[in-house]
């Protein structure tokens, strides 16, 4: 799990940071294929909530702290 599901928590600004270069897929998604994984690549601030960039391959998308830990996991990179 990327974060926790508590939707009463935002994000900190370095918990957000510390997800930088994460890439994560839908939690639905068992196998998931290369349109299904994004990498967390920025980290934005406004009007007081913090929210994650995700770089899909199509598309950048933002997510709260409750959106991302409710809807995605981190993509395991097999060694």
């Amino acid at each position: 799990m990327i974060v926790d599901k508590d939707k009463t928590k935002e994000f900190e600004i370095d918990e957000a940071v510390s997800l930088l270069n994460m890439a994560i897929h839908r939690a639905e998604v068992k196998t998931p294929r290369f349109e299904d994984i994004g990498l967390i690549v920025g980290v934005l601030c406004m009007n007081d909530e913090v929210e994650v960039i995700v770089k899909f391959h199509n598309e950048l998308r933002q997510f709260t702290r409750s959106e991302l830990g409710l809807n995605y996991v981190e993509e395991r990179i097999p060694e």
